[in-house]
């Protein structure tokens, strides 16, 4: 999970400019941001919408980012940087009353994350491993969708933009660059649009303290930047090239060893064809990504993570309003080298990716699919 470390000095401005900019939030929240006054801020989106809608599953609901947009310049401080941009949407209080369950979005190449700072996945964020693929002034999405624990708590979700440097090890993941996050926009669940199932107890501003936002100071940990040689993978012989080098990987580890994983699958697979691969080695494959593909009426590429391997969370993936569901095509976790190695044998099998000491896997199904011949 993503590792922060908080520079101390900037507590009294941070904790100032998430009260003056999120704590009154309407829902939905629309923000317009043109000021540059750190040197990553102008690399974040500078429009788009929060709000907080339930939804038609009883304690669930949803905490979404919609019509978010970088303009030529943004995007171009983006490429310029080196990083990934980055979009989160957290419970701030780390409350443990809400649980975070799948997300989808429709920004380039997607790599999700989680964290669980308590009992119950509290965060979720997207990162673009392919930023040169972003779209001036596109509507990009990010939406989450969360089960409510205690429906008479209020909890305030926060929606962050920031910058992510590459892992530089097998246990590590993608850090926030130093005074990169910016808070975009926050709501209180007691401001929920729609019907919930009873109704949530109102909870006084002067009881809720915004946490405050941190990241990795680049002064005392050196950041790694984007890979180069998945940056340079432009063609199905390019691709083929980068996945030898993986399949490398996997050959040199200990058969006796464990190994975070991404499976990539030639194409799409339904629930019932991935879990009869999965049964194959009950026990030994810890799945905590699925990732899905839907397209969307408008033929926006859109990608789906369900943190668990449950029929019920994929079938609310796949019956998504304005979308068309076409199946799974990754999915993520941690099992025996052995285990891995037999299922990069199977048919619908791309690629098998698993970490090294310098390489954490990130899954290959975009440039499978945007791969020139």
């Amino acid at each position: 999970m993503k590792r922060r470390w908080l520079k101390t000095s900037l507590l009294g401005t941070l904790v100032f400019g998430l009260l003056a900019s999120t704590s009154y939030a309407a829902n939905p929240y629309t923000w317009n941001f043109n000021e540059e006054n750190t040197p990553y801020e102008y690399s974040r989106p500078y429009t788009g919408t929060m709000s907080l809608i339930w939804t038609t599953t009883p304690g669930d609901f949803q905490a979404a980012l919609t019509n978010v947009k970088w303009d030529p310049d943004r995007v171009t401080n983006i490429d310029i940087s080196g990083f990934y941009p980055t979009l989160e949407i957290r419970d701030n209080l780390r409350t443990g009353n809400v649980r975070g369950t799948w997300a989808t979005s429709n920004l380039p190449d997607p790599k999700y994350d989680y964290e669980s700072d308590g009992p119950e996945i509290d965060e979720v964020e997207v990162v673009s491993r392919s930023p040169q693929d972003l779209q001036a002034y596109n509507p990009y999405k990010f939406e989450t969708y969360w089960t409510k624990l205690n429906q008479s708590t209020n909890e305030y979700m926060i929606a962050y933009s920031s910058l992510s440097s590459s892992p530089s090890c097998s246990w590590c993941d993608y850090n926030t660059v130093y005074q990169s996050d910016y808070p975009l926009a926050g709501i209180y669940t007691s401001e929920m649009q729609g019907n919930p199932a009873s109704v949530i107890n109102q909870v006084s501003l002067s009881e809720v303290v915004p946490a405050v936002p941190s990241s990795i100071d680049e002064t005392s940990v050196k950041l790694k930047k984007r890979d180069p040689n998945y940056e340079k993978v432009k063609t199905k012989d390019d691709l083929e090239a980068y996945k030898k080098k993986l399949e490398q990987i996997l050959t040199n580890s200990n058969d006796e060893s464990e190994s975070e994983f991404v499976i990539t699958f030639n194409s799409p697979l339904q629930f019932k064809q991935v879990k009869e691969k999965i049964d194959l080695y009950r026990n030994q494959l810890d799945i905590d990504g699925i990732y899905t593909r839907s397209i969307g009426n408008n033929g926006d590429i859109q990608t789906g993570i369900a943190f668990s391997f449950d029929n019920r969370i994929l079938d609310e993936i796949k019956n998504q309003t304005e979308t068309s569901y076409k199946g799974i095509i990754q999915i993520e976790g941690k099992a025996p080298v052995k285990v891995l190695k037999k299922l990069s044998a199977d048919k619908d099998v791309f690629a098998v990716e698993v970490a090294d000491d310098e390489y954490l896997p990130g899954g290959l199904y975009w440039k499978l699919e945007h791969s020139q011949k």
